[in-house]
């Protein structure tokens, strides 16, 4: 689980994120879709990250 600064920067990114496009023009749903997809990949590598932490404790176990 992310600590409370990660999740207030992670949420402070996405809301630069979706102002930047929303300035150049960008239909709502077009940045929605945008801000998805980059979520969809941050918590993809949470997950492998983690993934990869839980294998290397079990092989570490005695």
């Amino acid at each position: 689980m992310k600590s409370k600064k990660d999740q207030e920067l992670y949420q402070k990114r996405q809301l630069e994120i979706a102002k930047s496009l929303y300035e150049l023009g960008v239909d709502d749903n077009i940045i929605q879709a945008i801000t998805k997809i980059e979520m969809d990949q941050v918590l993809r590598f949470r997950n492998e990250k983690q993934s990869e932490q839980n294998k290397q404790n079990i092989d570490e176990r005695p």
